[in-house]
């Protein structure tokens, strides 16, 4: 959590481009990009939809 949040300050407050950002800790462009473009860290997580079996109403139970 720390780096993502040290990459989003150095593109907010030092301004940095998001190459000079990818060359300075070794990510990708696209993950610094998504570091540096994130505002809010504190998204909940989806729950998952339960999956119904496909064969289920074909089973005589």
């Amino acid at each position: 959590m720390e780096k993502q949040i040290y990459i989003s300050q150095l593109s907010q407050y030092e301004g940095q481009s998001l190459r000079e950002i990818s060359k300075r800790t070794g990510y990708h462009f696209n993950k610094g990009k998504k570091y540096a473009d994130c505002e809010n860290w504190n998204k909940g997580y989806k729950t998952k939809k339960e999956k119904v079996s496909g064969i289920e109403p074909l089973n005589p139970t």
